[in-house]
């Protein structure tokens, strides 16, 4: 009935004359391009995220994902994930250590502003590095994290030298770091570019934990960073103070 129905409509809209059909076209004209634009970004291929806990390797193209090792009893823990420009990772090594290495990576490009318009903007990784040795046989660890954009990079790492104390006894010491990673980025509205996120952890006897998290400064008014696995930031919105004479106007 429903497909009957439509039918009889659109026969009674071709009746009606050219002027109808010249409207329709000029209507459906946008969203028709609207619907072609979204279909070619979903048919883009996003970069691969990496991801490497200790025993094996992982990639994806999720906007999140995880990964996870277990080594058994006295073998060692590892776990790993990243989800929209946030990552996290642990690890506990005991004989023979354990370890991981993230890179989350993504395209991403500026919009809401006229193609080719100059733009300039400062990505963030907020990272924490905490380690910590146990009891063991030559307790060492250590932690790193990047923010890499072409040849651009801004790193930390944290570490210690292996103590050696009589077997079974623990060495007592940790180690931590927190850190905002900043790279600079100037390209044109609407083009891509692409960031890689890293953390990577190893240790023997002990444990590390390491996450960061991914924003953007400097973004102009009215525009957004977006990306490919659906990442979005738009510009903060501009406060203006109020005038005395608004104020006056407001609470007469």
């Amino acid at each position: 009935m429903l497909l009957a129905g439509s039918e009889h409509h659109l026969l009674a809209s071709r009746s009606s004359g050219r002027p109808f059909l010249k409207a329709a076209r000029f209507l459906l004209a946008p969203i028709l391009m609207v619907m072609c634009a979204q279909s070619l970004f979903a048919q883009t291929t996003c970069p691969e995220t990496v991801m490497t806990p200790a025993c094996g390797t992982v990639h994806t193209t999720a906007s999140r994902d995880s990964a996870s090792c277990d080594f058994g009893e006295g073998g060692g823990y590892t776990f790993v994930d990243h989800r929209l420009g946030a990552l996290e990772a642990y690890c506990g090594g005991g004989d023979g250590g354990a370890g991981f290495w993230l890179d989350a990576v993504d395209r991403y490009r500026v919009t809401g502003l006229p193609a080719g318009t100059p733009v300039t903007v400062v990505a963030h990784f907020r990272v924490n590095v905490q380690l910590n040795l146990s009891c063991g046989y030559y307790p060492t660890g250590s932690g790193a994290a990047s923010l890499r954009h072409g040849t651009s990079e801004s790193s930390i790492s944290v570490g210690f030298p292996s103590c050696n104390p009589p077997y079974g006894n623990c060495c007592g010491r940790s180690a931590s770091r927190a850190e905002d990673l900043a790279v600079t980025i100037a390209i044109n509205a609407e083009d891509e570019f692409v960031l890689t996120a890293s953390i990577s952890a190893y240790m023997n006897w002990g444990t590390a934990w390491t996450n960061g998290t991914l924003s953007f400064s400097d973004i102009p008014q009215g525009a957004s960073v977006v990306s490919c696995k659906a990442f979005q930031q738009d510009a903060p919105t501009e406060v203006r103070s109020a005038s005395w004479g608004q104020i006056k106007t407001r609470y007469r």
